[in-house]
């Protein structure tokens, strides 16, 4: 009987053309924060605003990934990978809004635990989910922080993408409310990059779960021993 996979031998044996995709899809990240100083301010709003075609694209690439794992991880390793499941969703749920969607006010504000307006309830509610965010944090970083640091030292593509997209984390932060925070130093910020800076921001925000996506590729390409089991053909 032959056995297939959804990942062939060569590929198995090859799992470095994925920094081929680690390339492109910092190319891509390129090309899309520039394009609006190229194109002009007409397109701004559609990267910008809310359900606009970057935020969409990015709550569908953290969905990607984690049904990428549901789907190739065998069923008795899917309870100790919850975290890496959760994750995903929790920032595709953020990104679509839905910290401030179903809430009287942001849930990440410190305002919204001391208001008077908004109901007990939600400020239980919300701590029990931020309790939730950071337990999936702590087991990501204790499971997988070490293997995280010996895949950069040897420069394993898997790691070199989780560390794309944690760079594209921090500088996105980074520049969230730049014009702001630059403001509250006394330095004002020309309004001829106020604009860009805003879509840096959210493009860079799309490149965190394009490398997650690549990442998770990549290691159940290299790894089929931790994925399901083959199918009989």
């Amino acid at each position: 009987m032959a056995t297939t996979n959804w990942v062939g031998s060569s590929d198995i044996r090859n799992p470095n053309r994925y920094f081929g995709y680690i390339a492109l899809a910092t190319a891509c990240v390129v090309l899309l924060a520039l394009l609006p100083l190229w194109i002009g301010e007409q397109i701004h709003d559609e990267y910008v605003s809310e359900g606009g075609a970057l935020q969409v694209f990015s709550a569908a690439f953290y969905l990607i990934v984690s049904t990428t794992i549901v789907r190739e991880s065998h069923p008795a390793l899917l309870a100790s990978r919850w975290h890496l499941i959760a994750i995903p969703i929790l920032l595709c749920l953020r990104e679509l809004d839905f910290h401030t969607k179903l809430t009287t006010m942001t849930i990440t504000k410190t305002s919204f635990y001391v208001s008077p307006e908004v109901p007990l309830g939600e400020k239980l509610l919300a701590v029990a989910v931020l309790l939730f965010v950071g337990f999936a944090a702590y087991r990501t970083i204790k499971l997988h922080g070490r293997a995280f640091l010996e895949g950069l030292r040897r420069f394993d593509v898997v790691a070199i993408a989780i560390g794309a997209a944690g760079a594209c984390a921090v500088i996105s932060k980074t520049l969230d409310g730049s014009v702001r925070k630059l403001a509250d130093l006394g330095i004002t910020l020309a309004p001829s990059l106020q604009a860009p800076s805003v879509i840096f921001e959210e493009v860079l925000e799309l490149g965190i779960p394009v490398f997650l996506a690549i990442a998770a590729f990549a290691y159940f390409s290299s790894r089929p021993s931790q994925g399901r089991t083959p199918a009989r053909a």
